[in-house]
């Protein structure tokens, strides 16, 4: 009787497939799909548009009365006037009051000194300051002019912090002014001061107007 042939060795069971070589450290996985394309930076917000212009007409009486002599309708509206006069009567009638006028478009008129004393001169005596653009638009001289005695005066007077003893007294100049009257900044009479602007210009510096309390003069 010939022999069996050997039997087969039973397979092992539960064996685990033979493991993925690690990848190596520090990569990443390749991205599924292409990256989307940045979205495109938001536009700057267009700036506000300017307020209209709301015009106030006054007689040469009442101009004189309520942005002159009286300070009630200025303490209101927070505001220096700027008058247009298209025939120069109110430069004229102000010229016999006591202000200190500046003819801006006269020569030496935007004199860095002569501006500097008008305007602590104003503050100290209780007076109006005036600038006569007369025919000329020329409020961006002004400013420029303002900003020779100190950086950002002209925005300092209309906003009313001139009326500050810490910050008028900033335009006494040691050495240069008489001690006696100009140095104690207590000693002033802020509360007489004005500011104005006066043009025969029918349609002035946008600008300006902006910053004031504007008035027809008729």
């Amino acid at each position: 009787m010939p022999p069996k042939p050997a039997a087969k060795a039973p397979a092992k069971t539960g064996a685990k497939p033979a493991a993925k070589p690690a990848a190596k450290a520090g990569t990443k996985p390749a991205a599924k799909a292409a990256a989307k394309p940045a979205a495109k930076a938001a536009e700057p917000a267009a700036p506000p548009a300017p307020k209209p212009i709301t015009w106030v007409e006054l007689s040469l009486k009442d101009a004189n009365d309520q942005l002159v002599v009286k300070n009630e309708v200025l303490k209101e509206c927070g505001k220096w006037p700027a008058c247009v006069n298209e025939n120069g009567v109110f430069a004229t009638f102000l010229r016999h009051r006591d202000t200190n006028m500046i003819d801006v478009p006269s020569p030496g008129a935007l004199d860095e000194e002569k501006l500097r004393l008008a305007l602590i001169g104003s503050i100290k005596y209780g007076k109006p300051m005036v600038l006569n653009m007369m025919e000329a638009d020329m409020w961006d001289s002004c400013v420029e002019a303002f900003d020779k005695i100190e950086k950002g005066l002209m925005n300092t007077v209309l906003t009313k912090q001139i009326c500050e003893p810490d910050v008028y007294i900033k335009l006494y100049r040691d050495g240069v002014d008489d001690r006696l009257q100009f140095e104690n900044k207590y000693n002033y009479n802020v509360e007489g001061f004005k500011f104005m602007v006066i043009t025969q210009v029918a349609a002035p510096s946008e600008s300006m107007l902006q910053q004031m309390y504007c008035v027809k003069v008729g």
